[in-house]
């Protein structure tokens, strides 16, 4: 990797992360991502400055007639986010061979200059006005911000600061009643599935293996999402409690519609409803039930709880730098 190092230090970035490099040329906050070191070495570059993607001075770039070319001929992509800038050389190690990166570089930001888009070194790019002390990275891009300003964009909310019991009462009541929900609709799946081998008159289905996949995943949402759903309307809610209940309340919805599936099969047999009953019966019914039959049944209470837990848990806060 000798060669990217020495472009590395052509740019005079320092390393934030592996393959990831930041620093400042030509004035600007640059980062840089080498893609595929020891391939074809795709360069992705970023460019930080303090415009919104709808800026006129973004509108107002013109670019060298060479930049236009190696753009048209899907060689260089570049492309505008809210504050940041996208250069991609798609064939870096050509470029770096026959030394047109930096000068390339030194091209495009010369017309980011001449559109506005430079800055002092000295300022923040989000409030304009306070200084900062040095350029810093922030999950493996450039960013030029003053301390007061990262503050404020990394803080988690007042509002988001719940206790880790906020929500307890309204979990708990409305968390076992989605439970129930999901456990008829486990039984009702069941159900169906023994009445399709009472309908082909068979005991043996050839049933392909994505389909198998899909109808797991869906009795998954079938059990977990009412779970979800139902705890995720509570807006307040402790991050742990939250998702502690959410995996119960599945897993009891995925006992509870097992109960419910087996009390169908007694009451079909002997023609008595009785859960009492159903739940001696259950743990020997498992023990004789064909591994595939099991192993079905375990993934997709699996992917109920998964389910559950995603739909159920707090959303991060999302740190716009």
């Amino acid at each position: 990797m000798q060669t990217w190092e020495a472009l590395v230090h052509e740019l005079q970035l320092t390393p934030d992360n592996e393959n990831i490099f930041v620093g400042r040329f030509h004035d600007f906050p640059l980062g840089l991502k080498i893609v595929d070191p020891q391939g074809s070495g795709l360069l992705l570059f970023h460019v930080r400055h303090p415009f919104l993607a709808d800026a006129k001075e973004l509108e107002n770039i013109a670019y060298a007639a060479e930049i236009t070319r190696l753009v048209e001929e899907k060689q260089l992509e570049i492309s505008h986010e809210d504050r940041i800038t996208w250069i991609t050389f798609l064939e870096g190690a050509s470029h770096w061979a026959d030394q047109s990166v930096c000068p390339t570089l030194e091209k495009i930001l010369a017309s980011f200059s001449a559109a506005g888009l430079a800055t002092p070194a000295s300022v923040c790019h989000y409030c304009r006005q306070n200084a900062t002390e040095m350029l810093r990275a922030h999950r493996g891009k450039a960013v030029q911000i003053c301390p007061v300003c990262l503050e404020q964009r990394t803080a988690v909310p007042q509002s988001q600061f719940v206790d880790a019991s906020e929500g307890v009462v309204p979990l708990l009541c409305f968390g076992p009643l989605a439970a129930l929900l999901g456990a008829t609709a486990w039984a009702l799946v069941w159900i169906g599935y023994d009445k399709l081998f009472e309908w082909f008159k068979t005991d043996t289905l050839h049933i392909p293996r994505l389909l198998v996949i899909v109808a797991i995943t869906g009795l998954g949402a079938l059990v977990g999402g009412p779970v979800g759903l139902v705890l995720k309307r509570v807006t307040r809610r402790g991050r742990s409690l939250s998702i502690i209940v959410a995996a119960v309340c599945a897993v009891a919805g995925v006992l509870f519609g097992e109960l419910l599936y087996v009390t169908w099969l007694v009451h079909r047999e002997t023609q008595v409803l009785n859960l009492m009953l159903s739940a001696r019966i259950l743990p020997s019914l498992w023990a004789e039930t064909n591994g595939f039959h099991l192993l079905m049944k375990l993934l997709a209470g699996g992917a109920g709880v998964w389910v559950a837990v995603a739909m159920a848990r707090p959303a991060s806060t999302k740190v716009q730098i």
